[in-house]
């Protein structure tokens, strides 16, 4: 059941009851019915569940991994799972598709910022713009006009 606003909704581009679930960034927030419905990809990362055993640094599917390449086999089970944005993973950028909005998007520009990640989101300006990622973050405009946006940020 998705309507217009929820996380995840649109997945398909076009159908509102068409609805992304389970890997990151929706794990915690939409869980996947069991259905014949639901198509789970096979090339996800694959963590453990509970949040207190789920990395703390950043990960996505990067389909051009290879092995050895830097960050890649983040879970130690897949190629395309890979880290990002932190430590040393910091030089590989963090997409910001892993901001979740509702399809009707923002009036903001942002990016995945790794300074959120500091436990304090809620007090520095645009982190946690999603509501949901502390290092999702809003920059450039209005209220945001004094957090800079790096050229990579997105709009919608």
């Amino acid at each position: 059941s998705c309507t217009m606003g929820q996380v995840g909704c649109k997945a398909d581009g076009k159908s509102v009851q068409c609805r992304f679930c389970g890997e990151f960034p929706y794990n915690g927030t939409v869980p996947c019915p069991a259905s014949p419905q639901v198509v789970v990809p096979k090339d996800v990362c694959d963590f453990p569940t509970t949040p207190e055993e789920r990395p703390r640094t950043p990960f996505f599917w990067d389909a051009s991994c290879t092995d050895g390449m830097e960050g890649c086999l983040a879970d130690g089970k897949h190629i395309g799972c890979r880290w990002c944005g932190t430590g040393a993973y910091a030089d590989i950028k963090c997409p910001n598709e892993l901001c979740t909005f509702p399809p009707e998007g923002v009036a903001h520009r942002y990016y995945w910022d790794e300074a959120c990640w500091n436990g304090s989101a809620d007090k520095v300006l645009g982190c946690k713009a999603d509501g949901i990622h502390q290092q999702c973050r809003f920059c450039g405009s209005g209220e945001y006009e004094s957090v800079e946006c790096p050229n990579w940020a997105s709009l919608n």
